[in-house]
Parts: C-alpha cells; structure tokens; sequence
C-alpha cells in the first residue's frame, strides 16, 4: 500500500505542477487579449463601438465567471453568434444595424479591429465584391499586437 500511495502522491504532485504550467502558459497568451478589452473600455464613453475579426481572437480565452475585463462596445465579426437576435440587440445599443453599411458611416464611431500582422486587402476585395469602394486607414493600434481600422466609402 505504501508503494502505491507514494506513486499517487508523485502523480498528484506532477499533475498539479503542469496544471500550474498550463495556467502560466494561457495567462501570457491571454495578456494582449486582456489590453485589447481594456482598450474598448477606455474608449466607451467616446460611443465608439469595435467590430473584431473573428480569426483574430482565436488564440485567446476568457474565464467564463471573471467580469473584470468586459466591455460591452465591441463584438466578433463572425463566428457562432452572427446574426443572432442578442447580437443585433447589441450592436443596435451602439447604432449598429447593418455592420456592412455602418462601419463606412462616419456617424456610427464603428471601426474595425484586426491581428496587425493580417492583411487587410480580404475586406477591400469583400467590399467591392458588394459593388462599394472603401479605403481603410489605420487609427490605433492595441496591445502591440492588434490594429484599429476605420473604414470609408468612396463616394
């Protein structure tokens, strides 16, 4: 019984320390994540509103339970909640009924947010594929890892 119960405390205690690992490991991953909800929040009171490229958050998790870091004015563009009534709810708080048409709106303070190191030309194309000319100019950056985006039409 003792061998047995010094394998279980071995197996206990190397469990918990790549637990420990993991939890390291994911928190350094998450940090940028967590300055770029920051940077929403700041901005919040400016009515703008974010509308992030669902590929670009992939890599990053929340804690289901933890509110700390939460800002309600920004969204995934994409994704499984896409087009749900709670999103359109949402987006409709800040303005937000038709993402294609409101993000080259001036009067809707809605921008873009994609991986700084993605290339944008995939959404000039998808707007032109819709008949309408965009320009899209950099405004801010986040976490040194995200790029701010406002989009416009050509007129």
């Amino acid at each position: 019984a003792a061998p047995m119960l010094i394998l279980l405390t071995a197996a206990v205690f190397l469990q918990a320390s790549q637990t420990a690992a993991e939890y390291e490991r994911r928190e350094n991953i998450n940090a940028p994540y967590r300055e770029l909800v920051s940077y929403f929040s700041d901005h919040a009171q400016d009515g703008q509103f974010y509308i992030t490229d669902v590929y670009s958050t992939v890599d990053f998790s929340e804690k289901i339970f933890d509110n700390s870091i939460s800002a309600g004015n920004w969204d995934l563009c994409g994704g499984w909640v896409a087009k749900s009534p709670l999103q359109r709810e949402k987006w409709a708080q800040y303005g937000i009924r038709d993402p294609q048409k409101d993000l080259t709106d001036p009067e809707t303070r809605a921008f873009f947010v994609s991986k700084s190191s993605y290339d944008m030309h995939w959404l000039e194309e998808y707007y032109e594929a819709a008949g309408i000319s965009i320009g899209i100019t950099l405004k801010d950056t986040a976490a040194d890892l995200f790029s701010i985006y406002q989009i416009r039409e050509f007129e």
